[in-house]
């Protein structure tokens, strides 16, 4: 008996899972066939509401997005929607859009040319949102191999792969982050070329259509989302001085694109709308990503002279790196003059060789000038005072001197010699 009720009991467990798989699988049909209407019925509402050119193109694009959405979905959809079925509302809809561009007496010209547009729009937000999957897997390799880095022992060959296939994956992390940045502002100019007129000039109604194509291709969660990349990507890698140098310049140029591009927002929200909150919200982003940018900076420019063991006072500004710097260099000029020239000949050698003139002189001072931190008359000032510390500490050339001397005597008497012709033999008496 016990048996039975425990083979009926499995029985009704049996039946109320494929009841409820059923039922859920009747949900979701339910589901996907409703929200197929459901977008329909407003790409109509919308067909009814275009007035402009700019709306037709972006109506013609939301009806390709749903004809790509429900691929998937045709049997389910032609079934549900007999007699027409799914392809037949496509089609309906394709053409309702078509009568509402011939009552707006559209020119066919000006259609293909925003049309052209809008196919680089949708090949820019593929590629951004490609390269946005892409950068997240990359930014967790790095994390990942940063990790297996410390956790190695130091001087092994594995170590050495490790660092190695690091470095690879943080150069194409970089590359890919610079051109998803690049992206996001080429699909922001290809939405504004479409309304060939400036933000002050366009009709509510167009303010209203550039404002929700804005929304629906995430222009505003793709901004933020490439600041919190680099920012990501600041934090989580150690960078050399030339990486960092290009990171700095590229979150100036795009703190420079950002500001044009805000500019041209600035008359299509109203104060406290979610456009406008969204704009605030990046420049905040911006703003927090410049300041970790300086950190950074700063910070692995300090590292440059502690590796190899400079004593050079820590900096935080361009006035303290250029006056912490001179002192460094006076005192070993001065340690020279009072009998310890050997000791800073070596200190010498250490900054010029491995620091000067590999990494400061060709990368961060520039870097130092270009973004402000200090003067070009700084930079000369600098470079004029390691030409003396090079001079207090370097072996005297006298005997140099002096054997050239002697090397141009010499020749100048030969040559002389040469030059002179022998005496005349005496004329022999007859």
């Amino acid at each position: 008996m016990r048996q039975i009720m425990i083979g009926f009991t499995s029985l009704m467990v049996c039946v109320a899972f494929i009841v409820s798989s059923a039922s859920a699988q009747e949900k979701s049909d339910y589901e996907v066939i409703q929200t197929f209407k459901q977008k329909l019925t407003d790409i109509n509402k919308s067909i009814e509401k275009a007035s402009t050119v700019q709306e037709c193109v972006d109506i013609s694009s939301r009806i390709d997005d749903l004809e790509k959405e429900f691929a998937d979905n045709v049997a389910l959809l032609d079934k549900a929607l007999y007699p027409d079925g799914y392809k037949g509302k496509i089609v309906t809809v394709r053409t309702q859009l078509k009568m509402g561009q011939e009552k707006l007496g559209i020119i066919e010209t000006q259609l293909f040319r925003i049309n052209d547009l809008e196919a680089q729009v949708r090949s820019l937000t593929g590629k951004v949102d490609s390269l946005t999957g892409e950068n997240a897997n990359l930014l967790q390799q790095v994390q990942k191999m940063g990790e297996d880095v410390k956790g190695a022992a130091a001087g092994l060959a594995s170590t050495k792969g490790i660092i190695d296939s690091l470095n690879k994956v943080i150069n194409k992390l970089r590359n890919n982050i610079k051109e998803r940045d690049q992206m996001i502002f080429a699909l922001v100019d290809s939405l504004f070329m479409q309304y060939d007129k400036s933000v002050t000039s366009m009709k509510d109604v167009e303010k209203q259509s550039l404002a929700g194509r804005l929304e629906r291709k995430s222009i505003f969660s793709n901004m933020k989302k490439s600041i919190q990349d680099n920012v990501a990507f600041l934090q989580t890698t150690q960078l050399s001085s030339k990486d960092l140098a290009e990171m700095i310049n590229e979150q100036k140029k795009f703190a420079s694109q950002w500001k044009a591009f805000g500019a041209k927002l600035q008359g299509l929200y109203e104060p406290g709308k979610k456009g406008a909150n969204e704009i605030k919200e990046v420049q905040s982003l911006l703003d927090e990503w410049g300041q970790k940018a300086d950190a950074t900076f700063w910070r692995g420019l300090n590292l440059a002279f502690r590796e190899r063991g400079l004593g050079v006072k820590e900096f935080n500004s361009g006035g303290e790196f250029k006056t912490n710097l001179l002192d460094f260099i006076g005192a070993e000029i001065k340690d020279a003059g009072a009998g310890k020239k050997d000791e800073s000949f070596q200190v010498y050698q250490s900054f010029y060789d491995s620091l000067w003139v590999t990494h400061l002189k060709p990368t961060w001072i520039p870097l130092l000038v270009d973004s402000g931190r200090i003067t070009d008359s700084d930079r000369q000032e600098i470079e004029s005072q390691v030409a003396n510390w090079g001079s207090a500490v370097s072996p005297s050339r006298l005997w140099l001197y002096i054997l050239v001397i002697v090397v141009v005597l010499v020749v100048a008497f030969f040559m002389f010699r040469k030059k002179t012709p022998p005496a005349a033999a005496p004329t022999p008496k007859p």
